[in-house]
């Protein structure tokens, strides 16, 4: 699975620059250096937890963190997804911090679909993300303009999902390929350039090329 995070790395190395040499202002003025953090937050009344991986021996860009926020599979976590994707290693050489959020009571994202137990509870995994990403930068700085997100397996659905209803947040997605659940309402209202985007998408998996060569633009039209 480590060419998941080979390729949006790749895409990463040509456009963030490394840090500069120097200590880094720790989340929440930590005084050990050290690279990951825990966190908990709320969203609509329920406690979500992720995991903040920041390059320890790098301080932020002068325009803040490029973000990458890595969503896990069907029975996974955040922490087996860190430990098993290997992006925090790209991370601390290149210069961009990584999260690694939970599917609620480790059910699985609620992805679309409208068959799993996420859906039928009312999760709005969506408005989660987008939260998760406005927390992040009250505790590092961050790059708004440079926030990306991939996931794969149940965690890749999900991504599409979040790439259709919330283009504002994300500058690019980049699914490991899994089935597109969006509305139809999403896909209306998200701009042309990612309804062509989805349909080659559809397209290539059909005919099974299925390998990614760059994550996918959102948002801004070509």
């Amino acid at each position: 699975m480590h060419h998941v995070s080979t390729w949006i790395a790749l895409a990463l190395t040509a456009a963030v620059p490394a840090g500069a040499d120097g200590c880094l202002t720790r989340p929440k003025s930590s005084a050990a250096l050290r690279s990951n953090y825990n966190y908990t937050m709320t969203v609509d009344g329920r406690e979500r937890r992720y995991i903040l991986h920041v390059p320890p021996q790098l301080a932020p860009p002068a325009a803040g963190w490029p973000l990458v926020i890595v969503l896990h599979g069907t029975h996974g976590t955040g922490q087996k997804v860190q430990r098993d994707l290997g992006f925090d290693t790209h991370a601390d050489t290149v210069g961009f911090i990584t999260a690694y959020p939970d599917a609620y009571q480790r059910m699985r994202w609620n992805d679309g679909r409208g068959t799993l137990p996420s859906s039928a509870a009312g999760i709005d995994d969506v408005a989660f993300l987008v939260a998760l990403v406005s927390d992040i930068a009250q505790r590092v700085p961050v790059n708004l303009d440079r926030v990306y997100l991939t996931g794969v397996s149940n965690g890749g659905m999900m991504t599409y999902r979040a790439g259709c209803e919330a283009p504002h947040v994300f500058a690019a997605i980049a699914p490991a390929p899994q089935a597109l659940w969006c509305s139809a309402t999403s896909l209306t209202t998200a701009s042309a350039r990612i309804r062509r985007i989805t349909s080659m998408i559809r397209r290539s998996l059909a005919l099974a090329q299925v390998r990614p060569v760059s994550p996918v633009p959102l948002g801004a039209n070509p």
